[in-house]
């Protein structure tokens, strides 16, 4: 958040007044994109969540405010997310290579430039105007980092080449993301309304990742054949969630559903966990298998979700003070 509004305030420069083009996160996808984020940034700030982890003061962004007279992430309404791969690697193999941004909202152009100014110098770097696919933009003095205005609503930035693609795609010069039935499947299963929507394709080595965490849910839950997954969250006064993994087989999905409910109601009968917190939690996890697709979701009230956090930093500091062999 922090690093987004330094290159707000510092990118804030030369802006179009044409309107941005498409606002859909798929639509406006990158081709090499394998993950793909979206946040609304003012529901997401107002949480109690937000603020649990973030903490109630930032000391990065708290400078930026100070400096500039107004914080710039007040002026954001949405900010998508795109991890690409290299574009030298195979999808199934693919790493991270760029990430890039688009961020909307009400943008004050002229406030955004005022500032930018006291923030670079502030900062002791530089940048320069610029021009990217016939619109104005703003490049770093060093390296490939560039950012640039569309309309009166977007700002992109990332890596000069990726801002230049996703320009292409706004204006209707390029083609997107290629249409992945997976992806649109998992996005509308993420939620319309949630604070948080993302999507990822994943390359082998993160299905293998994936395969390590069957010490905890059991062999019977193949998480290494997860070709995608789909992630929303709402954080109103409390968290909703739900995370649903795309299996490839309708059967396997079922299967996994009926281990994980059978696991989860073990561990509510448990005597050591019965009147712990943890049992609270998993009594409000529901599972569901439809298609090919395994959905886990929770959605705790503010006391529980306290509680819950009290929980999860009590065993991570057992964890943390735990002596390592």
């Amino acid at each position: 958040m922090v690093a987004l509004a330094a290159v707000i305030a510092v990118l804030a420069y030369g802006l179009s007044r044409r309107t941005s083009g498409s606002r859909d996160l798929l639509s406006s996808a990158p081709r090499r994109a394998i993950v793909l984020a979206e946040l609304d940034v003012p529901p997401l700030r107002r949480s109690s969540l937000f603020r649990e982890l973030v903490g109630e003061s930032d000391a990065g962004l708290d400078r930026i405010e100070s400096t500039c007279g107004f914080d710039p992430l007040d002026q954001l309404r949405t900010l998508q997310i795109f991890v690409l791969r290299a574009e030298d690697e195979e999808e199934g193999e693919a790493g991270f290579d760029q990430v890039a941004f688009l961020a909307r909202g009400a943008l004050e152009h002229e406030q955004l430039a005022r500032c930018v100014s006291q923030v670079v110098e502030g900062d002791g770097g530089g940048v320069h105007p610029t021009t990217l696919e016939g619109v104005d933009a703003i490049a770093s003095d060093h390296g490939s980092s560039v950012a640039a205005f569309l309309g009166t609503d977007a700002v992109v930035a990332g890596d000069d080449t990726v801002v230049a693609e996703l320009i292409r795609i706004q204006q209707g010069a390029a083609d997107p993301h290629a249409r992945d039935d997976s992806l649109m499947r998992l996005l509308r299963r993420a939620g319309p309304s949630s604070h948080v929507r993302l999507v990822a394709l994943l390359p082998r080595h993160w299905q293998r990742f994936l395969g390590r965490l069957t010490d905890v849910v059991g062999d019977d839950v193949p998480l290494d054949r997860a070709r995608a997954l789909g992630l929303g969250a709402s954080l109103d006064d409390g968290l909703a969630i739900s995370l649903t993994l795309d299996l490839g087989d309708a059967h396997m999905a079922s299967d996994a559903q009926h281990a994980l409910e059978t696991r989860i109601a073990e561990a509510r009968r448990d005597p050591d966990l019965a009147a712990s917190v943890l049992a609270v939690t998993l009594a409000h996890v529901d599972v569901e298998a439809a298609s090919t697709d395994l959905t886990v979701s929770a959605s705790l009230d503010r006391p529980e979700l306290d509680a819950t956090i009290a929980l999860a930093r009590r065993y991570l500091a057992r964890e943390a003070s735990s002596p390592t062999e």
